[in-house]
Formats: structure tokens, C-alpha cells, sequence
């Protein structure tokens, strides 16, 4: 999970609300020192999955902004528009 959160929140969202249970893992900025439409920030991630080939990792977000900078990188990202889109990439995919 890739997120732009204070330290709080993130808490919250990862324990009290129990995301930890839903993903494998989680990159908060409030952890990275960096956000989401910065080139460190998917620097970081990259290297925190044991740095793998970009092109490997997907992306989704609502923020056309994170996307750019996510693809810079060499993610394949995808701009976010609803559930029905995202079900038709992850089944072209």
C-alpha cells in the first residue's frame, strides 16, 4: 500500500482500522520522507521491495500527478478512474 499519510493516521489505518491484515506491506510518507508525487519517494519504495525491475511493480492512483512521477520511474502506474476500469486492467493485464 503506497500512501500519503502523517504518522498518526497511518497508525490508525494500519493497526486500529487492520489494512496489515489486507496487504503485504506498507509505504507511508510519513515513514519514506517523502510523497508520492516526488521521484525519491518511489525510489525508496523501489528499493524497499529489493529494488526489482520498475516495470514489474503496479500502481493505481487517483492523482494524475503520482502517476507521472510513479512511471518516471519506470512503475507501471495507471490513473485510478472508478472499479470498473481497474477490473478491466487487472484482467488485460
Amino acid at each position: 500500500m503506497a500512501t500519503d499519510q502523517e504518522k498518526y493516521r497511518a497508525t490508525y489505518l494500519w493497526n486500529d482500522l487492520g489494512l496489515a491484515k489486507d496487504f503485504d506491506g506498507s509505504y507511508f510518507s510519513c515513514d519514506l520522507g517523502a510523497r508520492k508525487h516526488e521521484a525519491l519517494y518511489w525510489e525508496k519504495v523501489l528499493a524497499g521491495l529489493g529494488n526489482p525491475d520498475p516495470v514489474g511493480v503496479s500502481f493505481w492512483d487517483d492523482e494524475e500527478e503520482n502517476i507521472e512521477v510513479a512511471k518516471k520511474t519506470g512503475i507501471n502506474a495507471h490513473l485510478f478512474t472508478s472499479i470498473e476500469d481497474l477490473k478491466r486492467e487487472l484482467k488485460a493485464s
